[in-house]
């Protein structure tokens, strides 16, 4: 009886020593915004569909007319402001925008389509990326127009595909062929080098969440750092899973997981690190999937960057980058 006793003392020690809070670290918590983006354009929507909905009805060469005027005219205001500079708040990204809409819903209706959607959105997609370098991207507008123009306009794209046959159906957009040196692999059509980024949407519900539950809510939810045997060209991903932590799968596990979507992240050429040091990519990518084998990193659910004793998917790569001066 006595044991008994004992056991259940002890028992009682456990649970009041679990009930002590853990200590907290000094930092504040990260609050969330305050301003989550909103399109808030309802009317907006409905007037593209019903002019998708008229354009149907269009003889095909009246609508192929119409198109070829408004794509020309596009084509002009992104010719003229091209090579000049832009700030976040000039009047050109709204503009194109809204030209981009207003042709879209009659490019979804034709019946031969070109694929003149998916050329200008890079183009304009190009000219952003090269705006924004000087940009201040902590800041609102400038997260903003980005955001519009990148998730919109590839957003819209994506709806005319919905309405093209086998034969125009494009399912891999190649954006630009950013030079590597780094070592690389065929994965399903498309070259991959060493220290590339893997940004993907899985099929899970959690990933739904992960991909929508943000300010600017997009299409991804998960980043592998790929690293590429310098012997066998065989292609390694280094990743962070919820129920495991980092671990490093091979090309069939990785394709095996679920994807509904990804797209390759490469870093640009010309930063100083990468002109140092063209193979910083691939030693990067070799210096976390050694790390992973030598020690147990578990999953962050915290999410906290700063501490690298645990990661979640993104901090995989950025700390791999990190450690040779890119962040």
């Amino acid at each position: 009886m006595k044991n008994i006793y004992k056991i259940l003392l002890a028992i009682l020690g456990l649970y009041l020593i679990l009930l002590i809070p853990m200590p907290q670290k000094d930092r504040a918590p990260q609050m969330a915004s305050q301003t989550p983006f909103l399109w808030d354009q309802d009317a907006l929507w409905e007037q593209l569909e019903i002019t998708f909905l008229k354009a149907k009805e269009m003889p095909s060469e009246e609508l192929d007319s119409l198109v070829a005027i408004l794509t020309r005219d596009t084509d002009s205001i992104l010719s003229s402001y091209e090579a000049i500079a832009l700030h976040p708040d000039d009047n050109f990204y709204p503009l194109i925008e809204a030209r981009f809409f207003e042709v879209a819903p009659l490019i979804a209706a034709q019946e031969n389509k070109s694929d003149w959607h998916i050329q200008f959105y890079n183009r304009v997609r190009k000219k952003l990326k090269l705006d924004s370098r000087s940009w201040d991207m902590a800041a609102t507008n400038a997260r903003t127009i980005s955001y519009r123009i990148l998730y919109g306009m590839r957003a819209t794209v994506e709806e005319i595909l919905l309405q093209s046959n086998e034969d125009q159906f494009v399912s891999t957009m190649f954006v630009n062929e950013e030079p590597s040196a780094t070592p690389s692999a065929d994965i399903l059509g498309i070259q991959v080098h060493s220290g590339d980024l893997l940004v993907s949407r899985g099929g899970a519900e959690v990933s739904a969440f992960i991909s929508r539950g943000n300010d600017y809510p997009g299409n991804f939810s998960h980043v592998a750092i790929v690293h590429i045997d310098e012997q066998t060209n065989e292609p390694y991903f280094v990743e962070a899973h919820i129920e495991k932590g980092v671990a490093i799968a091979t090309l069939d596990a990785y394709l095996k997981d679920k994807k509904l979507r990804f797209m390759v992240m490469r870093p640009r050429a010309d930063l100083p690190q990468m002109v140092a040091n063209p193979m910083l990519p691939h030693q990067a990518a070799l210096y976390i999937s050694e790390e992973s084998q030598t020690r147990h990193i578990p999953y962050d659910f915290q999410m906290d960057y700063f501490d690298t004793s645990a990661m979640f998917c993104s901090e995989v790569g950025s700390y791999a980058y990190k450690q040779y001066g890119v962040t």
